[in-house]
């Protein structure tokens, strides 16, 4: 059996991000700047709304 990429402890807490579920008008204010002037240099990419969940992947 291979050992784990990451300690269990770090997995866990690359897992857990923020702790907690975005709730929805945190997606929206992602929604609304994407779909804003604010947003027109961003092409060609994925924002992720994860709380922090892939960070340090």
């Amino acid at each position: 059996m291979r050992s784990p990429f990451y300690p269990p402890e770090r997995l866990q807490s690359i897992i857990d991000g923020l702790k907690r579920i975005a709730t929805p008008e945190e997606i929206a204010e992602v929604a609304l700047f994407l779909a804003s002037e604010e947003s027109r240099y961003i092409t060609g990419t994925s924002i992720l709304a994860d709380g922090g969940m892939m960070a340090g992947l």
